[in-house]
């Protein structure tokens, strides 16, 4: 069922006690919004694979969270990089070589577990 930007009706009774009801039939209502997939939530020292970007092109890595702020660096398809823990408008900032960092989109980071030793 798809649940996106739908309303839901919660119904509750909330006993007290040895069965006494303090309310019952008591609704409210909550719209369902579904954590995307393609937009991970930022966390410090994350790490990413670029997703969504065809083999052999690049993500453009961006001095702003913004389409049209001059570009700093390029992420290949299949890149891993980490995650400052930084978001923005959708777009989370990550780290470059060199000690730079830069602005992708987040739906084209898919987060990846690595497992440290």
């Amino acid at each position: 069922m798809n649940l996106r930007n739908r309303a839901v009706t919660v119904v509750a009774a909330v006993t007290i006690g040895a069965g006494g009801v303090l309310a019952m039939g008591a609704t409210a209502e909550a719209a369902v919004r579904p954590v995307s997939a393609h937009a991970p939530s930022a966390k410090a020292s994350q790490t990413y694979r670029v997703v969504g970007v065809r083999k052999g092109r690049e993500l453009a890595v961006q001095a702003a969270a913004d389409p049209k702020s001059r570009i700093v660096g390029h992420l290949g398809a299949g890149a891993t990089t980490t995650g400052t823990g930084r978001s923005s408008h959708g777009y989370l900032e990550v780290r470059l070589g060199g000690g730079r960092t830069g602005w992708v989109p987040g739906k084209n980071l898919q987060r990846i577990d690595v497992k440290r030793r």
